[in-house]
């Protein structure tokens, strides 16, 4: 076959596998049979469990579905688009509708980065010590201190000033900063 390529074993027998048969559908029956249900406080492990997988899932038409999200959905309704999930329970394999709550990529990791209370190099993130960025995560500002005060990190901020942009973005914040001070707008 010089101009047809060849299919792989593999790929052959997954696509004879497949001949003849529907996507498979979760039905909420079947999803809560594979759920230990217990008090209403208490975590709801997602059963068939598999190694090197944090959260349970399970195929759904034929894509990866991840068992905490279906469940949130067949009690809560549809998730948000841009919404994720925070588990209350800080247990990945916990499907227990009451331990999910809603909430934004940022403010996700924001909880999770205040869980940290120091930096790798062991500075403690307090609110005179951190800096937030736009995405939510946080910045010490000691380290950014000592990371900007090097001879390489003065010399390219010297090289950044001398350029034509730079200099007119350094007259800009001036009159904005002296436009400040005096107490006028910007």
């Amino acid at each position: 076959m010089p101009s047809r390529q060849r299919m792989t074993m593999r790929a052959y027998s997954g696509i004879m596998a497949t001949m003849g048969r529907k996507p498979q559908t979760m039905t909420p029956v079947v999803f809560w049979s594979r759920v230990k249900r217990g008090q209403a406080h208490e975590c709801w492990p997602y059963m068939p469990e598999r190694p090197g997988y944090t959260y349970g899932h399970f195929k759904q038409n034929g894509r990866q579905t991840l068992a905490h999200r279906y469940a949130y959905e067949i009690t809560n309704g549809a998730i948000l688009p841009g919404a994720v999930l925070h588990h209350t329970c800080e247990n990945p394999r916990c499907v227990n509708p009451g331990h999910l709550s809603m909430t934004t990529h940022t403010r996700h990791r924001r909880h999770h980065a205040d869980q940290i209370t120091h930096c790798p190099q062991g500075h403690e993130y307090s609110p005179e010590n951190t800096r937030y960025k736009t995405d939510g995560s946080r910045e010490c500002r000691t380290c950014n201190r000592a990371r900007n005060n090097t001879p390489q990190a003065r010399a390219a901020q010297r090289r950044w000033q001398s350029s034509a942009r730079g200099r007119a973005l350094h007259r800009e914040r001036q009159r904005r900063y002296v436009a400040r001070k005096k107490g006028g707008p910007e």
